[in-house]
Order: structure tokens, then C-alpha cells, then sequence
């Protein structure tokens, strides 16, 4: 039996793929090709000339040598001719297959409905391409296992046929389009899935194939062997990389449920596999190539845990290390997400950053934080979507709009310093976070300005719900549901706390007039169908703002009183001219030059691909995501002489190139509101330097840890703030 399936289906796939190469040579050819399906499975039959309509009339006997295999093993089979009448025109119609491979899309289409009004006439339960679908994933193994017993009558077999015809081979077949449909997209491929026209609408018919499936697996004698059968189907199906790209999670989640709890065992078994077996491929072809076989930059030879692991934990290190071994491009492997293509050129990050939308997607790339700012933000979004909200909120965040707010920032920044305590250790970036959301805070709720009672309130509940970013629950969804974690359940339960305050704010603004801020900008803005923005969608949107308003900044002042506590000499010349208070040459240079050493964000946003792209030579095709290397780039000594080294000086005779400093990003995606993240790290260094400096309350500078999608001081940035008199450095008259 072995012998039989691994040749036939060996077959099946290699005419498969012989009338895609030939599709220039017509339908008769793909026809004709797919003859030596029948022929396989029929001994008594005479074998066709295969290559009679095609380009290519030589293969040395391959085809043939499969046929004769498969032949001979059924010869031998002592019930096969109870099967015979049910297999061969089941595996005839197999050479639908052939017009699925006509170029044209609009000749395809109907060459495939004429096939399924002929072939199959009165069917009402399956569309026009469900029926092609099903028949063109013809499964006779079943039948052909059958066939190796002595069975009596044909009850048996005709059983056996119903139970996987239609329903068991749909839905092989739409489960193989689905995990192939970003691929098919990108070339242009026919796609049977792509028929429902909408994914939530494909999902929920695939939901429906499958619960038939699963029905018609226990309807037959010995219904628990067919029911394992069908339900591991679904999971090897539902086990590939590609169903489980941040477009396509809940879906995959979904489909699991519907093949029952042994898919929703299996699966998770099946990924390990997959993992284990790609490794092994790649050590023994010496070759780093994704799960698709798309060529990608080389990888470390390490197992996906131990690649997550690294990346996770040593997250700067790790990526130098790849950098000495690999330079400008390399892979890294981890688990449960896409190939990640690690981009440090200046040239390739550009190409990265201003790809067009429809080719890269950014939104994918930040779906960790999904849990935070909701499924409608304009973060997650692309294209117009994106774009819409984006210009909602940018007026708010121009460079004038936040001068305005200076005083306020000032004042924010005077009351919360003052509580700091001095003279004993102090882990800073807890203060620091308190400060920057009350400063975003502010700068969202402008007119008319809530009661100080509530934005204190809504200030305490988002404070505690973020602490949540701190939790490898969040990047990691397996964990969220163990009952050891209860820190998701408290975390569900302060998100939902916070959106009752969020929805009353933005209640009480949508009924006032006059202002120009966030939700000023967020009421008058319509989505790209001409609606205007629903609660949830302001809701997700405001999130957004203060998480990546507060977070960011919050940390590169962790990782700015870090730098200063270990660099005495620059604290020392930065003090001198706060306290002169003649410019602000050397402040900004400090500012720019924390910015370069360590940035917040190692990489620019993942980009996940949506189409073949060509950059610095190689070509990406989906499902890999690129990630253009912000660290790198700030480190590479070509561009910057002592790249580790702390020097603030390199940027007091000329402002940075903007596309070798890159800390906010860029393209359609560039952070809107790094005007005020500049001021406020700026009036913060101000206030605390004016009456203290900053001492070191450890040997070396923390290493970097994750915070969601940030890295920020491991240890929350411990220092001492000592009192100083100001006197010992001259001041200029008032």
C-alpha cells in the first residue's frame, strides 16, 4: 500500500505541476497530462500517450515508471475491482487541475463553471467552485485501503465514498488555498478560497466544510479511525507557517475549533514538528530557507526556541552577534512568527520604510499589542485605513501645536520631580512613566479639560492596566489562559474599567464645541466609506496615542538618566550650560545622541510582505516580515566613528542625517509625535538637573530587556539624585 500511495501521489503532484509549466500549450495538453491518473489506478486499461499535446515529449521515463508502480501494486490488490467503478472517475475529474492554470482569470472562471454544470448537474448544496474544488482534491486512498481486505459487495466501498466525497476532499482542498493564499495573491495565482470575496465570509463556509467533514467522517463502519483521520488532515493543513501570520491568527484559531478537540490537540504537536523537521532540512542542505522555499539571508544554525529565547532575553547582543556573523542581512527564526529578515544597510531600511502599502504591510508588525490598543486602531491598520487616522490625529502633534503646551509640560514635569526622593536609590522609569502619561494625557483631553478628579482616576487605571507590558503574557497568547497566570484576568478586568472612562470622555467631548486636539480631530474625521469614526474605533485610537505617547518617551529618559549617570563628563558639561541658561546647543545634541545609542525600538516597525519585493538584491515573498535595524544602523561605525562610545559632541557641528538616524522611524509609519517626545525629554533633563545630578547606583549600564515592543533598562533605570548647589557654576544675571 505504501508503495501504491507514494507513487501515485508523487505522480499527482508532478502533473500537477507539468500542466502549470505547459499551461501555454492549451487545455487538451493539461487533459491529456492527467491521463495517467486513471492510468495508474487501472491495470486493465492501455497507457496513454501522456505527453502527447505537450512541449516537453521526454522526461526518461519518470511519468512512466510512477504509472507502472502504482499499476502493479494494483494488480495485486485482492478487492480491487470492488473499488474500480468508484475510483476512476473519481481521479478523471482530477485533470480539473489543468484549468486552474489557465492564465486568463476571466476564461478560467468560466471554463470552470461549464465544467461543474456538466459534470455535475443538479448539485445545490455546493457553489459552481466548491464542486471543482472537491473534485480536483479527489482522495481514492480510502478506497484503495479498502481494497487491500477481501470485502463482499459494494456497500462498503460506496459508503467509504460518500464519506469523502464531496465533503473530506473540499475541504482539503480550500484548507490548501487557505494556507496558500498570501503566496497565490502574490503570484497571481488562481485561488479557490479567493471566490467567498471576503475573509470573515471564507472563513465561516470553511468552518461549515469542515463540521460536514468531521459529520461525514463518523457516519461509516469503524467512524472513529476515518474521524482521526480527518481531524489530523485538518491539523497538518492548519500546522503551516503561513496560517499563522497576524492576518490570518483568528481565522486559523477558528477553523481549529471547528475540526474539534483532536485538531485542537494536534495542532500544537504538528507546529513542533514542522519546526523540528524544517531544522533538520536546513542543517542537512547546508541552505536557510523559509518554511515556503523562498531563498532568505542566512540564519545562525540554532533551533527556533533557542533563536526566540536569545531574542527575547539578550535582545541587542543577540542582534550583534548575528550582525559579526552574517553583516548586513540575516534571518532569525522564532517561534510562532514568520521568517524575520533582519535589514541593517541604510539603503535597504530606506527601501523598507518607503515601500508602497499594498506591497509591505507595517500594521502586521505590531500586533503584539493589539490586547492594549484594540483590533480598530489606525497603528494596526494599512493603506487608507492607516492613513485616515493618521491625519486625524497629526494636527495635534504638529511642531507649533506642542509649543503651545510647553508651559504645561513645564508645570507637569516641576510637580512630579519634586515628589522624587534623593540621596538613596531609585529606580526611575516607574517615575517617569507616571509623568509622561500625565503629560499625554493632557495633551489628549484639551477642550473642553476634564475634571481633575477624572483624568486622575482614568491616569491610575491605564497606569496599572499597562503594567501588563512587563508580562510575557503579552507576546505570548498560550500563556494568557493558564490558570497560574492570573495577571491576564486582572488585566481584562482594569482594560475594561479603563474603557468606561474613555467612553464617557469621549461622550462629553463629541457634545461640546470649539478646540483643536486629538478628539477634535478624531469627531471630524471619516472613515475612507465616507462613515464617520465609530466609539470603539476613537477608543482604539486614543489608546494608541497613550501608549505610544507616554511608553517611548518614558524610556529613552530611563535609558538618557542611564547614559548621564555613567558619563560623568557629558552631566558635567550639560549641567554647566542649564545653569547658565544661554542656549540649548549642548541639550539638544544630549537628546539626539540618546536617540542614536539607544534608541527604543531596535527595529522600525516589521514590515510583513504582501508581494515580492527586490531590495539590496534579494527578493522577499511572503510570509516573511522585514525588519530594517534601527540599532544597527545607529551603530555602524561607518557612519558613526565610536559607535558605542557616548559622545554628544558629534552632533554640536551638524544635525543628523535623516536617513542614518532613524529612531522615530519612518515612511507612512514614522512616529506623529516625536515633536513631543523631543520637548519633553528635553524640560524633563532641565527640571531634574537643575537642583540635582545624577549618580550611577550600579557598576555598568543596564542591559536592555522588552517592554511590549520597546527596550528599556532592565533594572527600571536605578540611580541616586543628589542635591546640588548651583552656585559652583556660573548663571547668568536675571
Amino acid at each position: 500500500m505504501l508503495r501504491l500511495l507514494i507513487a501515485y501521489q508523487t505522480a499527482w503532484d508532478f502533473l500537477d505541476n507539468a500542466s502549470e509549466r505547459g499551461a501555454s500549450a492549451g487545455v487538451e495538453d493539461g487533459r491529456q497530462l492527467h491521463r495517467a491518473l486513471p492510468d495508474a489506478l487501472d491495470p486493465c486499461s492501455p497507457v496513454s500517450e501522456h505527453y502527447r499535446h505537450h512541449p516537453c515529449k521526454e522526461d526518461n521515463g519518470y511519468l512512466d515508471g510512477l504509472v507502472l508502480a502504482a499499476r502493479n501494486t494494483c494488480a495485486s490488490l485482492p478487492s480491487y475491482f470492488r473499488i474500480r467503478s468508484l475510483v476512476l472517475p473519481g481521479v478523471t475529474r482530477c485533470s480539473i487541475q489543468c484549468l486552474n492554470h489557465i492564465p486568463d482569470s476571466e476564461s478560467r472562471d468560466a471554463a470552470l463553471r461549464a465544467w461543474a454544470a456538466h459534470e455535475l448537474p443538479g448539485e445545490r448544496t455546493l457553489s459552481w467552485f466548491e464542486l471543482c474544488a472537491a473534485a480536483s482534491a479527489f482522495t481514492p486512498h480510502p478506497l484503495l485501503a479498502l481494497a487491500a481486505e477481501p470485502i463482499h459487495g459494494t456497500s462498503k466501498p460506496a459508503c467509504a465514498h460518500t464519506t469523502y466525497f464531496p465533503w473530506v476532499s473540499l475541504a482539503i482542498a480550500m484548507l490548501d488555498s487557505y494556507v496558500d493564499q498570501l503566496r497565490d495573491s502574490a503570484n497571481d495565482a488562481h485561488s479557490y478560497i479567493s471566490h467567498y470575496g471576503d475573509t470573515e465570509v471564507a472563513v465561516q463556509r470553511l468552518r461549515a466544510i469542515i463540521a460536514r467533514a468531521m459529520g461525514a467522517a463518523r457516519t461509516p463502519g469503524n467512524g472513529h479511525r476515518h474521524t482521526i483521520v480527518v481531524a489530523s488532515m485538518i491539523a497538518m493543513y492548519l500546522s503551516r507557517e503561513s496560517a499563522h501570520t497576524t492576518a490570518m491568527r483568528n481565522g486559523t484559531r477558528s477553523l481549529t475549533s471547528a475540526g474539534g478537540s483532536l485538531t485542537r490537540l494536534l495542532l500544537p504537536a504538528l507546529q513542533v514538528w514542522r519546526v523540528v523537521h524544517i531544522q533538520h532540512s536546513l542543517r542537512r542542505r547546508g541552505k536557510n530557507r523559509s518554511a515556503t522555499g523562498n531563498q532568505l539571508p542566512p540564519s545562525l544554525r540554532l533551533p527556533r526556541a533557542v533563536q526566540t529565547l536569545a531574542l527575547w532575553r539578550r535582545p541587542l547582543p543577540y542582534i550583534q552577534h548575528n550582525h559579526s556573523r552574517h553583516d548586513r542581512r540575516f534571518t532569525i527564526h522564532t517561534i510562532g512568527q514568520p521568517p524575520l529578515v533582519v535589514l541593517s544597510d541604510p539603503d535597504d531600511v530606506k527601501a523598507v520604510l518607503m515601500a508602497p502599502a499594498d506591497v509591505l504591510h507595517p500594521g502586521e508588525g505590531v500586533t503584539t499589542i493589539t490586547p492594549l490598543i484594540g483590533e480598530q486602531s489606525f497603528m494596526l491598520a494599512d493603506e487608507e485605513k492607516h492613513l485616515c487616522g493618521r491625519k486625524a490625529i497629526t494636527p495635534a502633534f504638529h511642531a507649533k501645536a506642542v509649543r503651545e503646551h510647553a508651559n504645561a509640560i513645564a508645570d507637569v514635569a516641576r510637580s512630579r520631580i519634586a515628589s522624587w526622593p534623593r540621596d538613596h536609590t531609585i529606580s526611575l522609569h516607574p517615575h517617569l512613566r507616571a509623568l509622561t502619561l500625565e503629560v499625554i494625557l493632557k495633551h489628549i483631553f484639551v477642550s473642553p479639560v476634564p475634571p481633575e478628579d477624572r483624568l486622575h482616576a482614568l491616569h491610575g487605571r491605564l497606569f496599572a492596566m499597562l503594567s501588563i507590558a512587563d508580562s510575557t503574557v503579552l507576546p505570548a497568547p498560550l500563556l494568557r489562559h493558564d490558570p497560574r497566570w492570573p495577571i491576564w484576568k486582572r488585566f481584562l478586568r482594569q482594560r475594561a474599567e479603563v474603557d468606561e472612562l474613555l467612553y464617557a470622555l469621549i461622550d462629553e467631548h463629541r457634545s461640546a464645541t470649539g478646540g483643536v486636539d486629538v478628539l477634535t480631530g478624531l469627531s471630524a474625521t471619516l472613515n475612507p466609506d465616507g462613515s464617520p469614526m465609530s466609539q470603539r474605533q476613537m477608543r482604539d485610537n486614543i489608546m494608541s496615542l497613550v501608549l505610544a505617547g507616554h511608553e517611548t518617551t518614558a524610556a529613552e529618559l530611563a535609558w538618557t538618566f542611564q547614559l548621564l549617570a555613567h558619563n560623568q563628563p557629558v552631566q558635567e558639561r550639560l549641567l554647566a550650560e542649564i545653569d547658565r541658561d544661554e542656549s540649548e546647543e549642548y541639550l539638544n545634541a544630549t537628546v539626539l545622541e540618546v536617540l542614536r545609542h539607544r534608541p527604543v525600538f531596535p527595529f522600525a516597525i516589521p514590515r510583513a510582505v504582501v508581494k515580492p519585493i527586490e531590495i539590496g538584491g534579494w527578493t522577499y515573498h511572503p510570509p516573511a516580515h522585514l525588519l530594517g535595524c534601527i540599532y544597527l544602523v545607529h551603530h555602524d561605525p561607518k557612519i558613526y566613528p565610536r559607535p558605542d562610545a557616548f559622545r554628544p559632541e558629534r552632533f554640536l557641528d551638524a544635525p543628523p542625517q535623516p536617513h542614518l538616524w532613524v529612531p522615530w522611524g519612518g515612511g507612512r509609519k514614522r512616529c506623529p509625535g516625536a515633536h513631543l517626545a523631543m520637548l519633553e525629554m528635553k524640560t524633563v533633563l532641565r527640571e531634574v538637573l537643575s537642583s540635582t545630578t545624577v549618580l550611577p547606583a550600579g557598576r555598568r549600564i543596564e542591559r536592555a530587556r522588552w517592554r511590549s515592543v520597546i527596550v528599556t533598562p532592565h533594572a527600571g533605570a536605578r540611580v541616586v539624585l543628589r542635591p546640588r548647589d548651583r552656585a559652583r557654576f556660573p548663571t547668568r544675571a536675571t
